[in-house]
């Protein structure tokens, strides 16, 4: 509202969180809902009556269900698409009984091939399955199948064979690189990791690939660039200084947020840069906004911002009318 490139706030009375993008629709934490954004103005089309911690991360399946990792706070849990919660459960103490919820999950991916759930979690990486409980249809129970313990498990991305993980260990954050054709729970020798910098919020960072870069969002290490075309030796090939906390890509421009200090408070501001050459971005726009955002996710150009007012939709574009939407 303050700023010219904010063209729409899509919710205006509730404070958003973190959002997961598939098809056309958003789905966005804080009042768990599902934004239509195939038009303009974009369109609320469920709301779920279930509340989410702003920072918990989200991650939809093929079947539409949702997972909701709540970090160190909070369990992890599922919603059906009937909106049905269920929390995560599992056996502690190995005695047999599903006894405590699963939680201090920071990030997760279901993989509908295999029916794998993989975890970053506080005490390692894991690869779990997850089942009805038998007895509480409001209950599923965790079956740990594999860990790596790589200090706390902050961010994930899975492909192919490979498992990228952000971590933090010993008051160092790390990025890792685990062959999942070779994970083996007695063994870390298929484990590659490089050091990005010191620990920093939990929160506060984020990963996103493309073809065979990831870039990293690391907080106060500033945003990093990292070569995985050999994933037995990747490479941090830039870096760019700043306090960077999440991170978009459409097509070949990347668009990083990051925290800007004001005199009275945390400001948000969005770099938006040229990855033609994927090592080395160029930054040809910035957009200053008053409101702390939480997360971006950004479509044909237009990036939606979730943000303590609302999920806001801006538009880099609004002062040249040859491009703007």
């Amino acid at each position: 509202p303050e700023n010219t490139n904010v063209v729409y706030n899509i919710d205006g009375s509730y404070a958003s969180g973190n959002m997961f993008m598939f098809d056309s629709k958003l789905i966005c934490g804080g009042n768990l809902k599902e934004i239509e954004i195939d038009q303009f103005p974009p369109k609320i089309v469920k709301y779920y009556n279930i509340s989410t911690g702003s920072r918990d991360r989200i991650f939809v399946d093929l079947t539409q269900k949702i997972y909701i990792a709540g970090g160190c706070c909070d369990p992890l849990y599922v919603v059906d698409n009937d909106g049905t919660k269920k929390t995560a459960y599992y056996d502690t103490d190995g005695d047999g009984q599903v006894d405590s919820t699963f939680r201090g999950v920071y990030d997760i991916y279901s993989d509908d091939n295999t029916g794998y759930v993989y975890v970053a979690k506080d005490n390692g990486f894991h690869v779990v399955q997850l089942t009805e409980n038998q007895d509480d249809t409001t209950k599923l129970d965790v079956n740990i199948e594999k860990s790596v313990d790589i200090g706390k498990a902050l961010r994930l991305i899975i492909e192919g064979n490979y498992a990228y993980v952000l971590s933090e260990d010993l008051g160092n954050l790390y990025f890792s690189v685990i062959d999942l054709n070779n994970l083996n729970s007695d063994s870390n020798s298929f484990l590659y990791r490089i050091h990005i910098g010191n620990s920093v919020y939990d929160y506060g960072v984020d990963m996103i690939k493309k073809g065979n870069y990831v870039y990293l969002a690391s907080d106060l290490n500033g945003l990093k660039i990292i070569d995985v075309s050999n994933p037995q030796s990747p490479q941090e090939v830039n870096s760019i200084s700043g306090i960077h906390r999440r991170v978009a890509i459409d097509g070949n421009t990347l668009y990083a947020l990051s925290i800007q200090w004001g005199l009275e408070n945390e400001n948000s501001k969005i770099s938006i840069f040229d990855i033609s050459n994927p090592a080395d971005p160029q930054k040809y726009e910035e957009i200053l906004l008053g409101s702390e955002i939480e997360d971006i996710k950004v479509v044909n150009g237009i990036i939606y911002a979730s943000s303590y007012i609302g999920v806001l939709v801006i538009d880099p574009h609004v002062d040249d009318p040859l491009k703007a939407e």
